[in-house]
């Protein structure tokens, strides 16, 4: 997804990431994880066998096994990626 408006503008990506049993964000809120990384949302969240939430509400709690649906700009996207693929701390 490219968004273009006048001037210049950062392209924004869509992505889906899977959060690891492992992950750091295990136990974070929607919030938390949108306030520790700027420029980018968690626009909806599929659980286990559950219907998809769209914009999850800020309060809800990551759990393993997590899809979410995340758009922002690139490097944030990379950031959030590699901390839900990383052992907690």
């Amino acid at each position: 997804l490219e968004i273009i408006s006048p001037g210049s503008s950062p392209e924004v990506d869509l992505e889906q990431i899977l959060v690891a049993a492992t992950s750091e964000l295990l136990g974070c809120k929607v919030a938390e994880i949108e306030k520790s990384i700027p420029s980018l949302r968690i626009v909806a969240l599929r659980r286990g066998q559950e219907s998809i939430q769209i914009a999850p509400s800020a309060g809800t709690t990551i759990e393993p096994g997590d899809m979410l649906v995340v758009i922002g700009e690139r490097a944030p996207l990379l950031e959030l990626a590699s901390r839900a693929e990383s052992p907690t701390r």
